[in-house]
C-alpha cells in the first residue's frame, strides 16, 4: 500500500506568508511523522522554534488521495547543508481520524516488510 503526505502550502499563521519556495515540483513530501508531528525538509527557508504555521496538502493512502489541512507549531528546526531547514512541526489542529488512518497504513506496510525480512532470514513469523 502506497502512502504519502504531500504539503503544497506552508504559511506563517500570523502573516499568511508562504514559506515554501517550490522549484522542482508543486509539493514537498514529509520525511518523518509521528502521532502528532510531521517533519519536512524545506529549501531556502529558516523557521524558528515556536512559529505557528498553516499546512495544506494531500494525504495519500493506497489509491485514495484526501485533502489535508493542519495548524501546527515549529517544535524543532535545524539547518541543512544545502541552505534549507529540517523542520519538525507539532500538529495542534488537524483531522485526527485521517491522520490515524495514514499512520495505520504505514504501520501495516512496515509490518509486511518486517515479516518478509524474517522469512528471508529463515526465521518463523
Amino acid at each position: 500500500m502506497n502512502s504519502a503526505i504531500q504539503i503544497k502550502t506552508l504559511k506563517h499563521l500570523s502573516t499568511a506568508v508562504d514559506v515554501l519556495h517550490l522549484t522542482h515540483q508543486n509539493f514537498i513530501e514529509a520525511c518523518q511523522y509521528t502521532d502528532k508531528t510531521v517533519t519536512l525538509e524545506i529549501e531556502h527557508t529558516r523557521l524558528e522554534v515556536g512559529h505557528l504555521l498553516s499546512l495544506e496538502g494531500q494525504i495519500q493512502i493506497g489509491e485514495k488521495s484526501t485533502p489535508f489541512t493542519a495548524i501546527g507549531k515549529v517544535k524543532n528546526s535545524s539547518p541543512l547543508f544545502n541552505r534549507g531547514s529540517r523542520v519538525e512541526i507539532y500538529l495542534q489542529q488537524f483531522e485526527r481520524t485521517l491522520w490515524a488512518q495514514f499512520l495505520e497504513s504505514k504501520t501495516q506496510a512496515q509490518n509486511k516488510v518486517d515479516s518478509l525480512l524474517l522469512k528471508i532470514k529463515g526465521e518463523v513469523v
